[in-house]
């Protein structure tokens, strides 16, 4: 620190400078177009997506399609994980939707006549919907989505929106798109959050093991470098064992874990 506020060296002495044998940063990930899994979840995206427009366009029911949107939301790689977002993401539009939604739209709205009755409800409600996006990384997805409901139906418009039909809508697409991600997602190819968590636990525990035998290179530099995305690989690890172990708890059926049996 004295040589650097000295301006003894220059600062590129003590600053990790980037490898010229680091490959370039890529739009897409690198193994996109050559990894089984990124093709079986895009194939799977794109057929789930497929009938959710089939359906409602044979219906000619064009309101509930929301759908896709869900698609976009709650399509995970893994079969908890999936799960636990279309949970959330369920309970926050029927919570958005038909409760606060609907709601107002029968006992509040008629009883409001300017701007500034509507502007409060609208802050109650996205301070409610806050206190969950910010109360706990698990709760995101929830709070998100009561805000999202309650806006589709009250901010299509520079007017009160009397008609119950657009909340019935959202909330009717978000089932259609939730049942069809589970027939694809959870029949079709479907990945165990428990294999995944295995594997970033062990891709974790490799790298400490790496991690505890730095610095390999003299430079300082180099070794820097190394030392910091060596620990921002443990860390993405561990958040990623972290995520997929709420997952697991909405396994079940076919993908729930296999319990350990009792030696007689």
């Amino acid at each position: 620190m004295r040589e650097v506020l000295t301006a003894s060296q220059s600062l590129s002495v003590f600053a990790p400078q980037p490898s010229s044998g680091d490959p370039a940063p890529t739009f897409f990930v690198r193994d996109a177009l050559t990894n089984v899994a990124h093709i079986q979840f895009a194939l799977k995206g794109c057929l789930t997506a497929s009938l959710c427009y089939i359906i409602y366009t044979g219906v000619d029911w064009p309101g509930i399609s929301t759908a896709v949107h869900n698609l976009f939301l709650t399509a995970l790689s893994t079969v908890g994980s999936s799960r636990q977002k279309q949970v959330l993401r369920i309970s926050g539009a029927l919570v958005g939707g038909f409760l606060i939604g609907m709601g107002s739209q029968i006992f509040i709205l008629p009883y409001l006549d300017s701007i500034a009755g509507f502007t409060i409800l609208f802050v109650i409600v996205t301070a409610f919907a806050s206190w969950f996006m910010t109360s706990s990384a698990r709760l995101v997805i929830l709070g998100v989505q009561i805000a999202v409901a309650f806006y589709l139906i009250h901010l299509n418009s520079f007017a009160i929106e009397p008609s119950l039909s657009i909340a019935r809508d959202r909330v009717v697409g978000i089932l259609l798109g939730l049942i069809m991600i589970w027939l694809v997602f959870d029949q079709l190819w479907g990945a165990s959050a428990v294999s995944d968590m295995k594997r970033a636990f062990l891709s974790a525990v490799r790298l400490l093991a790496e991690f505890a035998r730095e610095p390999i290179s003299r430079d300082y530099n180099v070794a820097a470098e190394r030392s910091y995305s060596l620990r921002e690989a443990i860390n993405n690890n561990f958040d990623g064992v972290r995520a997929s172990a709420d997952g697991v708890l909405f396994e079940f059926g076919t993908f729930s874990p296999a319990r350990p049996r009792v030696a007689q």
